[in-house]
């Protein structure tokens, strides 16, 4: 790291060198740093913070890019090189729950360090007010506490907690011309560069830095999307692999990568990652900065769909040979989050698990508080006999409850979880889904059942918080080695809020019906672990998001040549369903089964992926707008419209709400649109292989 400041008569803060047998590993690590943006202001503040001339705590604020990880790890080698004790946390990397970052105080306490940086603090800002009002005062006398995050704090909470005179926030801004041209030289530019990249990179530090490294810039205007899709060409080299492979997997440590890489040994592909502006190393393995992330994934998708897919496959294979062999549940939670992480662009993943970072929410132990607002939830979108057996766990065992709440503390969501080994005979006797679990579950064995989960204001209708809930009781079956049985409620068989994962075969359907409950039929999905242990379930489930079938099995529509009209109508209902969850998706919807059988009557045969997506989309959306009204559904065109063809991730509650339906009945009346289209399909043209 170079500091770039003008000369002074003073010398820098931490301008003491050290000695070349103390400081050599400090000053490697310093030269480590590819990008170091000087901060005069901040600086000084840092300076009277150490002092005691200024207030013990400084919060600097500013967007993606603008180098505030860079700042702290700057500041925390000056406060070192004058004696402190320090401690730094990366709050992107720690989950946000209160437990777990309660723990990271208890640590901070018995260490006792002078001064403290945390960085990413934008990732708990769910549990912003617990770091003003409960953590942070609980630190020693003295300790000082350096933060840095994209959200300024909150200026109520720090008035309400008496933060305000304690807290200096500084925001960082862009640098001036003569500061970013300065980054340059010192990144080697020629002069004669220079002043191009310098209104290219509108003083941007990680822009800067990425221009730093390219040759030549774009004849045109210098775009977001030019500045991360040029760092990758068709997948052809392992530099180009590696960089993809870091904006799957966040957090690719050395095994993943390697497998990425289909190499036995990153380490000589590390030391080139390690000079990378945009790439940084955390405890949990290499990260890619997330201003770079989803727009080079779109890039490999569209530059090399195979070679994309074939590396979440293998990379899949690792994840899933890692969790067979790993016991603890928070390595096995990592390992789910990575998968998760790594199929986010794909599919109807984005509709299905959300990758919503628990920003505005965390998990936490259920309160008493919370019994009456949990209860009137339940009675209101299930019924009153559901509501009374929630009571009943709640009252046998409130550890069965996990509930998730917003910034201000309020709860927002929750799920109720049974497990077989805690129940007892009251528990079988009163609730029948207890008694299903106790009795489906093999003897000796674990076995788990979520019996109610749900968003306190939508049940389990999509919304952010209902997507937390799903990824609690998904990651409930994940952290638990050898579990035998996973099993979730559905409350209503018939508007089952399951039902899609069931159809992408992410859940199968154990019982149905369950039994009657609040003149509703309920039933059970989940998973047998048994049959199929939970590593290959998620090996299965990488390969569900890139469309493929379930292990070996052939798409349903490969073998639809039948004479049947019912069934061929079918089969083409099933392919039309895939092609419809992947409709913004080129490869997989110019290369799914419904391409195939249209293959022929449209012509794809010789054309390209973009150019066959096309026309799929054109002809579905010409076939939707052609669909007469029915007595069901008034303009079934419109519907599909919507929810599929408009936007990748429709919303659906608000699509409901605009066409003055229920969610239930929103979905049912897509469903029957659905079949209006492969009706019309299956009739209108004659596909490939009917005979």
């Amino acid at each position: 790291m170079t500091d770039l400041s003008p000369p002074r008569s003073t010398p820098p803060l931490g301008a003491r060198r050290p000695t070349p047998a103390a400081g050599l590993a400090r000053q490697l690590a310093a030269a480590r740093e590819r990008v170091w943006v000087a901060r005069p202001e901040a600086e000084r503040a840092f300076a009277a913070l150490l002092s005691g001339e200024g207030p013990p705590a400084l919060f600097f604020a500013g967007a993606g890019g603008l180098g505030k990880s860079t700042l702290l790890a700057r500041l925390r080698r000056e406060a070192e090189a004058r004696g402190e004790r320090t401690a730094a946390h990366d709050l992107s990397r720690i989950p946000a729950d209160p437990a777990t970052v309660t723990a990271l105080f208890d640590g901070l306490r018995a260490g006792s360090p002078g001064c403290v940086f945390l960085d990413g603090f934008e990732h708990h800002a769910g549990l912003e007010r617990h770091y003003w009002e409960t953590w942070l005062p609980s630190l020693p006398d003295g300790t000082r506490v350096v933060l840095a995050g994209r959200l300024r704090p909150r200026a109520a909470l720090l008035r309400a907690s008496g933060w305000q005179p304690l807290l200096r926030v500084h925001v960082l801004d862009r640098l001036d011309p003569e500061r970013a041209a300065e980054l340059l030289r010192h990144l080697g530019v020629d002069e004669a560069a220079i002043p191009a990249r310098v209104t290219a990179s509108a003083g941007h530090p990680l822009t800067l830095a990425r221009l730093g490294e390219v040759e030549v810039l774009p004849s045109g205007e210098v775009t977001d999307a030019w500045l991360t899709e040029s760092l990758i060409g068709a997948l052809e080299t392992p530099r180009e692999r590696a960089l993809v492979a870091l904006a799957m997997a966040d957090g690719c440590d050395r095994a993943l990568l390697a497998a990425f890489l289909e190499q036995g040994d990153a380490r000589a592909m590390e030391a080139w990652l390690r000079q990378r502006p945009y790439v940084r190393l955390t405890p949990q393995g290499w990260a890619l900065h997330e201003l770079y992330a989803d727009p080079l994934l779109r890039q490999a998708r569209r530059a090399a769909p195979e070679t994309y897919r074939r590396m979440i496959r293998v990379a899949g294979d690792h994840l899933a040979d890692r969790l067979a062999l790993e016991t603890a549940p928070e390595a096995r939670l990592e390992i789910l989050r990575r998968a998760f992480s790594m199929a986010r662009l794909q599919p109807p993943t984005a509709e299905m698990l959300p990758d919503v970072a628990a920003r505005e929410f965390y998990w936490d132990a259920f309160a008493e508080p919370d019994r009456a607002p949990m209860l009137r939830a339940v009675e209101a979108h299930e019924g009153p006999t559901s509501a009374a057996i929630c009571a009943h766990h709640l009252a046998a065992e409130p550890s069965r409850a996990r509930v998730l709440r917003d910034g201000d503390g309020a709860l927002r969501g929750f799920l109720v979880l049974l497990d077989r080994a805690g129940l007892d005979r009251a528990d079988v006797a009163r609730d029948p889904a207890a008694a299903f679990l106790d009795d489906a579950t093999p003897p000796g064995r674990d076995g788990i059942l979520v019996r109610h989960w749900m968003a306190l204001e939508t049940h389990q209708a999509p919304s952010p918080v209902a997507s937390q809930v799903l990824r609690a009781f998904v990651g409930a079956a994940y952290a638990r080695p050898g579990l035998a049985r996973h099993f979730v409620l559905e409350p209503d068989r018939d508007g089952a809020a399951g039902q899609f994962w069931v159809e992408q075969g992410l859940l199968d359907v154990v019982r149905d019906p369950a039994f009657e409950e609040d003149g509703r039929r309920t039933r059970v999905v989940g998973w047998d672990l048994v049959a199929e242990p939970i590593a290959e379930r998620l090996r299965h489930t990488v390969r569900l998001h890139l469309g493929e079938a379930r292990g070996e099995e052939a798409p349903a529509l490969a073998e639809a040549a039948v004479a049947d009209p019912e069934e061929r109508v079918a089969a083409v209902e099933e392919a039309l369903q895939k092609a419809l969850r992947r409709f913004h998706d080129d490869e997989a919807l110019a290369r799914g089964a419904l391409a195939e059988r249209l293959a022929g009557p449209l012509g794809l045969g010789e054309l390209g992926v973009l150019e066959a997506a096309e026309r799929v989309r054109a002809h579905l959306r010409e076939a939707a707008a052609a669909l007469p009204a029915t007595a069901k559904v008034a303009a079934p065109g419109a519907l599909l419209e919507a929810s599929y063809f408009t936007s990748p991730v429709p919303k659906q509650l608000t699509i409901a709400a605009d066409m003055g339906m229920s969610y239930s009945s929103f979905r049912r009346h897509l469903a029957d649109a659905r079949r209006a289209l492969a009706l019309r399909l299956a009739t209108a043209v004659p596909l490939a292989g009917a005979r």
